[in-house]
């Protein structure tokens, strides 16, 4: 958004629906929205390095300078920033590791929608927490046994 001059959400809009970080990708065109004219060269430049620099981020944070063997099999990156295109190939690029991109699980009956890499994290926590609920609650926490559950909590527990 600072780099275009624009709105945060005008930014994450525009950059879902037009950006890309394969640099030969972005055509010489100019694009008009919402009464602004931007350029695809700048606006995938833009991107891309702000993607190459969240990379090196995530290098800083890994605790060892060989850190390819300790993370053999690479990185998966998950999120809304996993949709554009060629963020894999960047993320190998640049960490110099196998990198990938997440999905969730196909999950019968749910919408299409919840296949997407900006649900995975979303999704991964509800499984998490449907496949350990019984171990959740045969362990409540002493404050949670005194105050009781949520419904006595909010329609009254006769205990208190």
């Amino acid at each position: 958004s600072v780099g275009l001059g624009i709105p945060f959400e005008m930014a994450e809009d525009i950059k879902q629906r037009y950006s890309s970080v394969i640099p030969g990708e972005c055509n010489d065109a100019n694009f008009v929205e919402s009464g602004h004219t931007f350029s695809y060269p700048d606006l995938c430049e833009i991107v891309r390095m702000r993607v190459e620099e969240l990379l090196r981020l995530i290098i800083l944070e890994l605790p060892s300078d060989d850190y390819s063997k300790m993370v053999p099999s690479g990185l998966v990156i998950t999120g809304g920033t996993a949709n554009l295109p060629g963020i894999a190939e960047l993320g190998s690029e640049v960490l110099r590791l196998p990198v990938r991109v997440g999905t969730p699980p196909n999950l019968f009956g749910v919408s299409d929608i919840l296949n997407d890499p900006a649900c995975t994290n979303v999704v991964g926590m509800l499984l998490w927490s449907i496949n350990n609920r019984d171990a959740s609650k045969s362990h409540p926490t002493t404050e949670e046994s005194a105050k009781g559950g949520f419904i006595s909590r909010m329609f009254g527990n006769p205990k208190n």
